[in-house]
C-alpha cells in the first residue's frame, strides 16, 4: 500500500511529511548493556592542530573524527582563535604551538600557514601578513623541527581565490574583476586574437590600484609557497598541501597553481601535494595519518549514482567530480579499488539544476541495495544547485533505509568539502576505535548540517532576515533570536534520528533519544555549529 501511495503523490508533499511529520519511532526500550569497549592499545597518538580559522569544519570536525579514530587532537584556546572579520593574534598562536611542542609532545602537527601568518582564511585573502611575517613563520618551522625532529610537520597553505574578498572596498568590482581574471588565463592558453580585445578592455574598466592589488595577491602568494615547497624538499615539512580557495576552470589562482607545481616537481618535492579546496584539508592530513596508522592501506571504490556525474563541473570547482575523487583519495592515503577489494564503496551523488525530485529515487534505492548487502557505504549526497529537492537523503528516509548504517555521509557546502571530510570519516570509521555512541553522534551531526540545516533550514533563517531587511552576514541584533530559531527547528529534526538502532558488536544498541545543541559560530547563517549527544 505504501508503494502506491508513493507513486501517486507529488514528491514535494512527501518531503513536507518529511521536514514536519517524521515517520513513527517504533524503537523498544533500551537495554541495560555495556558500550563496546575500546580497542585503543598503547597510548593515544596525539596531534597538534593549529587550524585554518575557528569554524567547525575546521576545528570541531578534526577533534571529532581524530577521536572516532582513537587519537586526541589538541586544539588552541578559542580566545586565541579568530573570530569572523577579527583575525588571531599569529605570535600568541605560535607561541601556543611551541609550547604544547614542549610539554606535551605529541605525535604530529597539522597547521595552517595562512593562519600563522595573516590571523585566519578571511584575513589571508587580503594579505594582511606582509613579507615579514611570511619569514617568521619560515623560521619557527625551521626551529620547531630543529628542536623536535621526531615529531613530523604537516603543513598546509592557501592559494587565493579567484574572487575578491567580500569586505574589499573595491566590491563593486567583483564580476568584472571576475571575467578579467578568467579571461586572462584564457588568453595565455589558447592564445586567441579575438579574446584580447574584450579582455583589455574589461581591464580599462578596472582601476589601477585593484590591479595592482589583485596582481601582488598572488605574486606574494606564489613566492610564500615557494619557500614552503623548498622546507618540504629539504625534509623539514613531512608533508605540505597547497589547497586551492573557490575556483573556477580558468582564472589567475589557476596559474599560481600550475607554477607552483612546476616548481615542486624541479625541486623533487615529492610531499607536496595540490588539491581543490580549503575547510577540509587539515581533514584530509588527519586522513593521511590515520592511514600511517594502518598496518596497510585502505582501499576504496569509487562510484556513481549517474554515467554524466563524474565529468560534472560543480560550483566553485575548477575540476569534475572524477577528478576531485581521486585527488581526495590520494591526499589520505585511500588506494582506489575494485568492489571486491574495497573496504568501502565511495558512493557519489549529484543532481542537477532542474532535476525531477524523481530522478533521486534510483540512486536511493541503489544505495539501499547495497546497505542490505552489507556494504560499507560512504555517500557523497551533492546538489548542483544546493537545492534540497535534487539530493536522495529525503528518498532514503522515506523508503525506510537504514541511514544509521552509512560508514559516512557529507553534503556540506563545496564538492571538495564534502569529499576531503567523508574520506577521514570514513577512515576514521574503519579503525575501529569508536564507541557506538561516538559514531552516531557524528554521522547524526553530518545528517543535521549538511542535510537539515544547509538544505533546508538555512534558507529559511535567511528569508526571514531578509524580510525584516538584515543581511544574513551580518546578524547584529538579531544574532540571539536567529539561534534560538536555529535551535528550535534542529531539535525537531532531531527527532527523526530517533527511529534507528545502532549495531554494536554482536548486539543491537537503541539510540532512544538525541540532544542536538545548535548555534551559528559567527554572526551569519553560512555555517551553523551542531552537537548531537546520543542517550
Amino acid at each position: 500500500m505504501k508503494k502506491h501511495v508513493f507513486r501517486r503523490l507529488p514528491f514535494t508533499i512527501f518531503l513536507i511529511i518529511f521536514l514536519f511529520f517524521p515517520p513513527a519511532s517504533g524503537i523498544a526500550p533500551p537495554h541495560a548493556l555495556p558500550e563496546k569497549a575500546s580497542q585503543t592499545t598503547g597510548a593515544t597518538p596525539r596531534i597538534l592542530l593549529v587550524p585554518l580559522d575557528s569554524r567547525p569544519p575546521c576545528t570541531d570536525f578534526v577533534v571529532e573524527l581524530g577521536q572516532l579514530a582513537g587519537m586526541q587532537v589538541i586544539l588552541p584556546p578559542l580566545e586565541l582563535l579568530d573570530h569572523y572579520r577579527r583575525p588571531a593574534n599569529p605570535e600568541n598562536l605560535a607561541a601556543w604551538a611551541a609550547n604544547v611542542l614542549k610539554e606535551e609532545k605529541p605525535d604530529a602537527v597539522i597547521l595552517s600557514t595562512d593562519m600563522l601568518v595573516h590571523g585566519s582564511l578571511l584575513a589571508s585573502r587580503q594579505r594582511i601578513g606582509k613579507k615579514a611575517q611570511e619569514q617568521q613563520l619560515l623560521n619557527w618551522l625551521m626551529q620547531w623541527h630543529k628542536d623536535y625532529p621526531e615529531v613530523p610537520l604537516y603543513a598546509f597553505s592557501i592559494i587565493p581565490r579567484l574572487l575578491l574578498a567580500d569586505n574589499s572596498p573595491y566590491q563593486i568590482y567583483q564580476y568584472h574583476l571576475k571575467k578579467y581574471s578568467i579571461w586572462a588565463d584564457e588568453v595565455g592558453w589558447f592564445d586567441n586574437p579575438d579574446d584580447v580585445q574584450p579582455l583589455l578592455a574589461m581591464e580599462k574598466r578596472l582601476p589601477e590600484e585593484l590591479k595592482t592589488q589583485y596582481a601582488a595577491l598572488y605574486e606574494q602568494n606564489l613566492a610564500f609557497n615557494r619557500s614552503l615547497i623548498d622546507l618540504a624538499a629539504a625534509g623539514t615539512l613531512q608533508m605540505l598541501i597547497l589547497g586551492q580557495d573557490d575556483g573556477f576552470p580558468f582564472g589567475l589562482p589557476n596559474q599560481e597553481k600550475e607554477q607552483l607545481a612546476q616548481y615542486a616537481a624541479q625541486k623533487k618535492a615529492h610531499s607536496v601535494k595540490i588539491t581543490r579546496g580549503t575547510d577540509e584539508v587539515a581533514l584530509s592530513l588527519l586522513g593521511q595519518i590515520i592511514s600511517q596508522q594502518r598496518p596497510q592501506a585502505a582501499k576504496a571504490e569509487i562510484r556513481y549514482s549517474r554515467p554524466d556525474v563524474p565529468s560534472m563541473l560543480m560550483p566553485y570547482m575548477p575540476h569534475s567530480i572524477a577528478s576531485n575523487a581521486k585527488e581526495k583519495l590520494a591526499l589520505s592515503g585511500v588506494i582506489p579499488a575494485n568492489e571486491d577489494a574495497a573496504d568501502f564503496i565511495l558512493y557519489i551523488h549529484a543532481g542537477r539544476k532542474g532535476d525531477s525530485p524523481w530522478q533521486q529515487l534510483a540512486p536511493a534505492r541503489e544505495v539501499a541495495s547495497l546497505l542490505q548487502e552489507g556494504k560499507a557505504v560512504a555517500l557523497i549526497d551533492l546538489s548542483e544547485d544546493f537545492s534540497s529537492l535534487n539530493t536522495i537523503y529525503p528518498w532514503l528516509v522515506l523508503l525506510d533505509v537504514p541511514v544509521n548504517q552509512l560508514t559516512a555521509y557529507a553534503g556540506w557546502n563545496t564538492t571538495s568539502n564534502s569529499l576531503g571530510t567523508i574520506v577521514t570519516h570514513a577512515l576514521a570509521a574503519l579503525q575501529g576505535h569508536a564507541s557506538t555512541a561516538e559514531k552516531a553522534s557524528f554521522l547524526g551531526e553530518r545528517f543535521l548540517d549538511d542535510w537539515y540545516y544547509q538544505k533546508t533550514i538555512q534558507s529559511r533563517l535567511n528569508r526571514w532576515l531578509q524580510a525584516k531587511h538584515q543581511d544574513p552576514y551580518s546578524l547584529k541584533q538579531n544574532y540571539a533570536e536567529t539561534n534560538f530559531r536555529l535551535q528550535r527547528q534542529l531539535q525537531s529534526s532531531a527527532t527523526h534520528l530517533s527511529r534507528y538502532d545502532f549495531p554494536a558488536a554482536d548486539y543491537v544498541l537503541p539510540l532512544h533519544k538525541y540532544d542536538a545543541t545548535a548555534k551559528t559560530p559567527w554572526e551569519r547563517t553560512f555555517e551553523a555549529s551542531i552537537e548531537l549527544k546520543v542517550q
